[in-house]
């Protein structure tokens, strides 16, 4: 499949990891030097219906469809494009609740998708880091839950990522400027 190739970075992981962080990060060191790029928040927190681990068929059919839209509106308005999800995040969530007829549905159209990507930057969990703000679920178990679906597709489908340092801070100079060319780069298919 054909499609354009701007810079589309996925920020992967589970809740409380540092994705917001880096994003910020990333997009505030990379707009004096790319002016069309754009950020897409994690949409989870514009869901209308429960989340985290009250969720529903409704939640996760509307998080992975409107983290879709917003991928496809950015691909071609912008250059750069860093994502605070990845259109697979929400599946693990989905996976977590026992929703397999979401999993099943939208697993190769997110398979697909991640293609899209030029670089996946894997967040994992850091013990202690998981605060309450308000929004995320605060429970460690929850969280190594949605890391270990993540971790074992990652695996089973060969997602190629770049895995984020654990450390206390994430930082954005530890990570490469994101090109298909990076050794951590490669497709899919």
């Amino acid at each position: 499949m054909s499609h354009p190739r701007n810079t589309h970075i996925g920020l992967m992981g589970t809740h409380g990891t540092g994705k917001s962080t880096l994003a910020r990060a990333l997009f505030n060191k990379q707009k004096h030097i790319t002016p069309r790029i754009t950020t897409i928040t994690e949409v989870a927190r514009l869901c209308p219906y429960s989340i985290n681990q009250h969720t529903s068929q409704e939640a996760q059919l509307w998080i992975f469809h409107t983290q879709l839209a917003r991928e496809l509106e950015a691909m071609h308005q912008y250059d750069f494009i860093i994502c605070d999800r990845t259109i697979l995040d929400s599946l693990a969530y989905a996976e977590h609740a026992g929703l397999s007829d979401v999993v099943d549905a939208c697993m190769p159209m997110a398979l697909n998708w991640l293609e899209r990507y030029t670089q996946i930057l894997w967040f994992r969990p850091v013990p202690g880091r998981l605060v309450e703000d308000g929004f995320r679920d605060t429970d460690p178990d929850f969280q190594k839950s949605i890391d270990s679906i993540l971790e074992t597709w990652i695996h089973v489908y060969h997602i190629p990522v770049q895995e984020v340092p654990r450390c206390s801070t994430v930082h954005s100079q530890n990570v490469k400027q994101p090109t298909p060319q990076n050794d951590n780069y490669r497709p899919l298919y």
